[in-house]
């Protein structure tokens, strides 16, 4: 009971500590992958797979988060809910998610495709849906990523139910066996 309360402390002082708001702007560390020292795309036009909103291009910190959700493998390294906490976090250790700028998704665990979908990025409230023909993938998470896009924090939200749920995401850029 007390490494539960531990490991859910561990995890929200590096949700608190690691990661920021989408909106904002900051120089990457170098950790694992650096989407960030890519080129952006240029305009609205060559984003697809986001919701154009009223008003705007977008913001430069939301097209570098673009390209790092469609480069490489999001893997999943820790998935907490309020219930059936150790349960969760095995189930859900070693899926992966993998975007393309066409706003097409395809998900698995470990090295198996298990499901494909489509998401979508709305970037005035940073909030990213996914549906997948396997329910299990399907969700709605506002987003909170590192500096340098190797690590995001997904927290549910009420459209599917997952109010409960925080996950911390990793980008790597193949598909492995184990999580290092």
């Amino acid at each position: 009971m007390k490494s539960s309360f531990f490991f859910v402390a561990l995890l929200a002082m590096l949700a608190l500590g690691a990661c920021k708001s989408e909106p904002e702007a900051e120089a990457g560390d170098g950790n694992k992958t650096d989407a960030s020292s890519k080129p952006a795309a240029q305009s609205q036009e060559d984003v697809i797979g986001i919701v154009p909103y009223e008003g705007g291009v977008l913001s430069e910190q939301s097209l570098n988060l673009l390209d790092a959700l469609s480069s490489g493998y999001w893997y999943v390294h820790a998935y907490l809910t309020f219930k059936d906490r150790k349960e969760n976090f095995e189930k859900h250790k070693g899926r992966w998610y993998q975007f393309t700028r066409d706003g097409h998704i395809t998900a698995g665990k470990w090295k198996e495709a298990v499901t494909q979908g489509t998401w979508t990025y709305y970037p005035q409230k940073a909030i990213l849906t996914i549906r997948t023909e396997d329910p299990s993938y399907t969700g709605e998470f506002t987003i909170k990523a590192a500096t340098d896009f190797s690590v995001m924090i997904w927290v549910g939200t009420e459209t599917y139910q997952q109010t409960d749920v925080q996950a911390k995401l990793e980008n790597y850029l193949q598909l492995m066996d184990t999580l290092p």
